[in-house]
């Protein structure tokens, strides 16, 4: 009875510092880049550039 309880305690610490180091990490990536943009809506222009970079990378080089 005793062993679990301890483990208990060890473990709902442990969730606590992961949940607190979990926000930290969030709020020191959100204040490394503010600016979030929305996702784009018509991806046939993003498979073109991606497209073009891909045959300007492989043969133009």
């Amino acid at each position: 009875m005793q062993r679990s309880k301890w483990l208990a305690i060890l473990m709902g610490a442990i969730s606590i510092v992961l949940g607190v180091g979990y926000l930290i990490l969030v709020q020191i990536l959100d204040w490394r880049g503010g600016e979030m943009l929305p996702a784009p809506t018509d991806l046939s222009m993003i498979g073109r550039q991606i497209g073009g970079q891909l045959f300007a990378a492989v043969f133009l080089v």
